[in-house]
């Protein structure tokens, strides 16, 4: 198989400007593993979509893409962030008197309602991320999925499930 012109563009963009992306990323995300993947997701979607890119272009196309790949991840981050620390807000609050015990059986009899509405696979990540307390990549592992994939579950079940609690409260 014969490699095209824009395959080789890729590689030398790649060659040109990875360390410096990674670099730019991790100012941004604060986190070398989390920099290195979306330096990844930069070129594989200039592999998706290479007419895109042209020699001209190659610079500032990797860096556009890296920074709407960097809003995405904070964008993520900053909801998982909320997300917990609503939970947590929510787990310290329970008292041990007895309306706060029939409450938390019901809150818990409805959240069972509604994970019982969800596809297998979401009720399952939702139980594991939620109940277990297993973050996204060993969840990911368990289930032999991405951790992009966990994530994305997750999030839409958690989102389903506060829709669900607004309507009953």
């Amino acid at each position: 198989m014969k490699a095209t012109n824009s395959d080789q563009l890729i590689l030398q963009t790649y060659r040109n400007y990875h360390d410096q992306l990674v670099r730019f990323i991790c100012r941004k995300v604060n986190d070398h593993n989390d920099a290195h993947d979306i330096a990844q997701d930069v070129f594989v979607r200039l592999i998706e979509y290479p007419a895109k890119i042209q020699e001209e272009n190659a610079r500032n196309l990797v860096f556009t893409v890296a920074s709407n790949l960097i809003n995405d991840y904070l964008r993520h981050l900053y909801v998982k962030n909320d997300v917990h620390s609503q939970i947590m807000a929510t787990a310290n609050s329970i008292s041990d008197d007895t309306e706060n015990n029939i409450i938390g059986r019901d809150l818990a009899r409805l959240e069972d309602n509604k994970l019982a509405t969800m596809p297998r696979q979401r009720r399952t990540i939702y139980r594991m991320r939620i109940h277990e307390g297993k973050s996204s990549q060993e969840i990911a592992c368990a289930l032999n999925i991405s951790r992009r994939t966990a994530e994305n579950h997750f999030y839409i079940g958690l989102n389903q499930m506060r829709e669900y609690f607004r309507a009953c409260v």
